[in-house]
């Protein structure tokens, strides 16, 4: 140990583990530790890391530490089914008169809206629309509803809102019914939705007229200043088919074949002109 203690550079000092130093020389000159007291210093580090009550609980932290979920499918369909109204004790008064109700979810940031009349307690309203979601390990799926009850001559008095959240933490609430509950001192409803996997993959057609029909608004397909020929306005309803995950399988004529996690027909439902022109605050109740 000795010689081990003495200055590089004397002729008594030999490198330990024998050889020559790889390490380059140091440019301050000041001499170094032998790399076998490298080595030993690193030891001592790891072991003291290992055995400190830090790294000792990190361990135990790690399990329960949330792993990464792959989601049960890479599709699923969320389709709103139907909202059951209920008028509070507070509005009694107002039971002679059918409420008329523009009332509006929203599943992942898309809303659509109906203009529901005849909105008694206890009334039953199908709704009936879908949306197509494409999940990741951090996708979420995010309901909510709300809306306005539209009064004649007096002011619009708003519907309580409500949202629901599905994620990995419920496996994404694939495959069952659920409830969106709102209420206040005046009104409470209750809004049904599925969620549902789209597990197999599903061949519809459509005419490509159709398609672009109803993929491009009116705006774009006949501007005045629009130059884009059939097939181009074609190219484009596609890659806005993408989004919703059908591709195009087989073409024959003006007959598309498309393929994906849902039929073209249930799309075009999807997609339809958001709910009914808004009530005439001047028209009369029966």
């Amino acid at each position: 140990m000795a010689e081990h203690e003495q200055q590089k550079g004397s002729a008594a000092y030999t490198p330990w583990p024998p050889g020559p130093d790889p390490r380059p020389p140091d440019p301050t000159g000041i001499p170094e530790i032998d790399r076998y007291w490298d080595l030993e210093f690193l030891r001592f580090l790891v072991n003291e890391y290992r055995n400190s009550p830090l790294y000792q609980l990190g361990k135990k932290l790690e399990r329960w530490v949330p792993k990464t979920t792959p989601p049960p499918c890479e599709w699923v369909r969320v389709c709103i089914n139907k909202m059951v109204a209920q008028i509070g004790v507070s509005t009694a008064g107002a039971l002679m008169w059918r409420d008329h109700w523009e009332f509006t979810v929203t599943i992942n940031g898309i809303p659509h809206t109906w203009n529901l009349a005849g909105v008694f307690p206890d009334t039953e309203h199908e709704l009936g629309w879908c949306r197509t979601i494409k999940l990741s390990s951090n996708t979420a799926i995010t309901v909510t509803a709300g809306g306005t009850n539209i009064w004649e001559g007096w002011e619009d008095i708003q519907l309580p809102a409500a949202v629901n959240t599905h994620d990995a933490r419920d496996n994404w609430g694939v495959n069952l019914t659920h409830t969106l509950i709102s209420a206040d001192d005046f009104y409470d409803y209750e809004v049904e939705y599925t969620i549902t996997c789209l597990l197999s993959a599903t061949v519809s057609m459509i005419s490509g007229t159709r398609l672009v029909e109803r993929m491009l608004p009116v705006a774009i397909r006949k501007s005045p200043g629009n130059q884009m020929d059939d097939s181009t306005l074609l190219s484009i309803s596609l890659r806005n088919l993408e989004q919703y995950g059908l591709r195009l399988k087989q073409m024959n004529g003006d007959t598309l074949v498309l393929e994906g996690p849902q039929s073209v027909q249930q799309l075009m439902d999807e997609i339809r002109p958001k709910g009914s022109p808004k009530i005439s605050k001047n028209r009369k109740r029966s």
